[in-house]
């Protein structure tokens, strides 16, 4: 499957890959690979800044929190 793509990416696309000494292909995968990465934490950013804005919703979660650490400090659950 051949994608055509413009000069300057190819390029820059080629640059990486020789830096890395990788095929474009995989050069290519590595970079999608990593925008999923980026995006995943982008969603847990924004959910994370939500939840804070909700004090209702934020109370709870630190008191969830502080009864886990709570049970943690009884020896109830196993630290990894």
């Amino acid at each position: 499957m051949c994608f055509p793509f413009d000069r300057d990416v190819h390029a820059e696309l080629k640059t990486i890959a020789e830096e890395k000494e990788l095929t474009l292909t995989d050069t290519l995968r590595k970079l999608v690979e990593q925008h999923k990465r980026d995006r995943m934490f982008e969603q847990s950013d924004r959910a994370y800044r939500r939840l804070r804005e909700d004090s209702d919703a934020w109370d709870e979660i630190e008191a969830e929190r502080q009864e886990i650490e709570g049970t943690r400090a009884e020896g109830f659950i196993a630290r990894p």
